[in-house]
């Protein structure tokens, strides 16, 4: 069944690629996209791993994928607007001065984030209390945590790449050069969140920086170029078989020892085994799980910003997601984008949040298209950054979880980069 499986999903992708006018970073072909790698590699190992692919996780996952690929066509109609975007009437020219600033604030925070990880850990080698940290933070009494103004910074240093990325990709393609200045602050920002034991952030700035080239891309060339546009789906081919390549180097970066499996067994674990741990989880639970705390895990990262606005005082815990192994194999503990729906809410709760996701992922991307020739819309930002955790579904519920206080401080600082770097003159187009 899984080998039909990938067969079902990919003609549900190839649908999505052409009734969204061969757009390769549309929703549903992101979602679709994520899932579909997913599928492959989980039936490459489909013997490694002892797994069958069970009918309810059929259905769930398949159903999931054609609701949402609906939802957002359907969406689509209703969130067009005849928007026509003049690429000649923008602005891309940055003040060099407030550049060479925007350089040292991202180097400043680099530095006292590393600073203070070292300060809590008494560890120099960054890695190593890259490491620490990251085991830590899994651990439920866990008490090293770093201060309020290194998690400030850290946000910071993401927004301000993701900023700068946007702009280094308009600045590409507009006027077909390399802006050297923004490509340093995008390497300096990058690598804060790598201090902190972690990927995910550093994986989603990359992801966040081929949407943002699409629509550079886009802002250049528009639907006339059909030629250019497959071109372009090429590159994001080649483009995803290199950060498979360069998967298991960024795991040792953050200090994690991989040495146990080899390179392919390694990309097929942080890849495929999310559908047979889900597949688990399916079989040998009965959900809803009842839990003290309504949606505990579907809404982890809002309920205690809720709990502490209107002093609910519930309690710290860590959400449910136990390991797996199998014939000496470590699959993990990542179940796809379902998992907490469907720990929290049900079959029916899976249907509801995947129609809310496709509705607000859908809204975004239509905005952002249309504000890809203004330099003060946030919506193309805010598509890059949110465009990432689509195509992760596969992985897990990253875009819910995103959903928080903190994104307000990241759109806060988009929206002062956007009114104080850009001089007041129009900028003039490359042909």
């Amino acid at each position: 069944m899984i080998y039909f499986f990938v067969i079902c999903v990919g003609l549900v992708l190839i649908i999505n690629y052409f009734i969204n006018n061969s757009e390769p970073i549309a929703p549903s072909v992101l979602f679709t996209t994520g899932f579909f790698l997913m599928s492959v590699f989980a039936a490459i190992n489909a013997k490694k791993w002892d797994f069958e692919l069970d009918t309810n996780t059929f259905i769930l996952v398949l159903g999931s994928i054609v609701e949402f690929s609906i939802c957002c066509w359907c969406s689509k109609k209703f969130f067009q607007r005849n928007v026509t975007t003049d690429s000649k009437d923008f602005n891309i020219s940055i003040i060099k001065s407030r550049k060479l600033l925007l350089f040292f604030v991202v180097l400043f925070n680099l530095l006292y984030v590393l600073l203070e990880i070292r300060r809590k850990t008494g560890i120099t080698n960054p890695i190593m209390a890259a490491n620490y940290l990251n085991a830590s933070s899994r651990r439920l009494n866990n008490t090293l945590s770093l201060s309020g103004r290194a998690s400030i910074a850290t946000l910071a240093n993401i927004s301000i790449c993701l900023w700068s990325e946007w702009n280094f990709s308009k600045i590409l393609f507009m006027r077909k050069k390399i802006d050297y200045g923004l490509l340093g602050i995008i390497l300096i920002s990058i690598l804060t969140p790598l201090l902190n034991g972690g990927r995910n952030d550093t994986i989603t700035c990359f992801i966040s920086l081929y949407i943002f080239l699409y629509f550079a891309f886009k802002l250049k060339y528009g639907n006339a170029n059909r030629s250019k546009n497959k071109k372009f789906l090429v590159i994001s081919v080649i483009s995803i078989i290199i950060g498979l390549v360069i998967l298991p180097w960024t795991a040792t970066v953050v200090g994690r020892n991989v040495s146990q499996y080899s390179s392919f067994d390694y990309v097929s674990i942080y890849i495929g085994a999310e559908l047979k741990n889900l597949s688990v989880f399916i079989q040998n639970s009965v959900f809803p799980v009842d839990t003290s705390v309504w949606g505990s895990h579907t809404f982890y990262a809002l309920i205690p910003v809720i709990s502490s606005w209107f002093g609910l005082d519930i309690p710290r815990y860590l959400v449910y997601l136990p390991f797996q192994y199998v014939n000496g194999y470590n699959l993990g503990n990542v179940y796809t984008t379902f998992y907490p729906w469907l720990y929290d809410f049900g079959y029916i709760g899976v249907i509801v949040m995947t129609f809310f996701v496709a509705l607000i992922s859908q809204y975004i991307y239509t905005r952002g298209k249309e504000g890809i020739g203004d330099n003060r819309s946030i919506y193309p930002l805010l598509y890059g950054y949110f465009g990432a955790f689509i195509f992760l579904s596969f992985f897990a519920d990253n875009l819910i979880q995103k959903i928080s206080l903190n994104l307000i401080y990241i759109i806060i600082i988009w929206i002062i980069l956007n009114h104080f770097l850009f001089k007041k003159s129009k900028d003039k187009v490359v042909k």
